[in-house]
């Protein structure tokens, strides 16, 4: 027995080429036409419908022909005698395997359920991709992964992948963790692409003279993301001469990154006062 089966009062409607029997699927208002070879296309025999009180299959008595006319909705209209007229589901033809990726979009469907109209409708079917994905992003080679038969979770063959860049959150606040020194603080720029926001700062430390103390600038997390990565652009030390250092006006790295937390500058013992001037670059990815 070929056919589909349909939850709702309208019953479902079966084809075949033997009398149907009760196989504990059926459910009341349910069709059946015995036809000549068993489908649709066969010339109908006789008609059936199924009473859920008794259980049982019962042939309606028709003086008429049955007439099947096959709808483009997805339906079919049964006519066994003028009065006792029904649309149906047309029956479905499962395959053991359903290759998505074989499908035609342009011309086969699925039948869904329409909550709204209370019936079932058509829709063209969509083919699981066998593509990459295209991007569409300024300059953007990046691909995405291939559609995945196995799965109902896909992107349709013609997808093309969104390149959004996320609403910045509001940049971190930097503060001083130890030493005396002073800082002045500013964000050069912000760049935001899809899954991070990069900060690019200027600092201005002013560092008295200091003996077995480290100087350090906390960098805070913010909340929804991971913790920063840091980029070091590069330092000028505007005025101040510590022994051992590089004679000032000098363009060169005295700070360093000891923890994605920790900004430590200079040396624990220095002993003139400085005036530095640091750029770096803090990129806060989702977490």
């Amino acid at each position: 027995m070929a056919g589909s089966s349909n939850t709702t009062d309208t019953g479902a409607l079966y084809f075949g080429s033997v009398n149907p029997t009760v196989t504990g699927q059926e459910v009341d208002n349910d069709s059946y036409i015995v036809t000549s070879n068993g489908t649709s296309t066969g010339s109908p025999i006789s008609f059936w419908k199924f009473d859920e009180e008794t259980f049982t299959w019962v042939q309606v008595p028709s003086g008429n022909p049955v007439t099947v006319v096959d709808n483009l909705d997805g339906t079919v209209t049964v006519n066994a005698g003028g009065v006792n007229i029904q649309a149906a589901q047309r029956p479905i033809l499962e395959m053991p395997i359903l290759a998505r990726n074989l499908i035609d979009p342009s011309a086969d469907y699925d039948d869904v359920w329409d909550a709204s109209a209370g019936r079932m409708v058509r829709v063209l079917a969509t083919r699981a991709s066998q593509v990459a994905y295209r991007a569409d992003g300024l300059n953007d080679t990046r691909v995405g992964d291939l559609g995945s038969v196995g799965s109902r979770i896909y992107a349709v063959f013609d997808h093309i992948h969104p390149i959004l860049a996320i609403t910045a959150p509001a940049a971190p606040i930097l503060t001083v963790g130890g030493g005396a020194l002073t800082i002045t603080q500013s964000v050069i720029s912000t760049i935001t692409e899809e899954e991070s926001v990069t900060f690019n700062f200027a600092v201005t430390c002013n560092i008295p003279i200091h003996t077995n103390t480290w100087q350090w600038i906390n960098i805070p997390n913010i909340a929804g993301f991971k913790t920063p990565i840091s980029s070091i652009s590069g330092m000028y030390r505007q005025s101040g001469n510590p022994t051992g250092f590089v004679p000032a006006p000098a363009m060169i790295n005295e700070f360093t990154f000891w923890t994605p937390n920790l900004l430590y500058i200079g040396g624990v013992t220095e002993n003139q006062a400085t005036i530095r001037h640091l750029r770096f670059s803090l990129k806060y990815v989702i977490s």
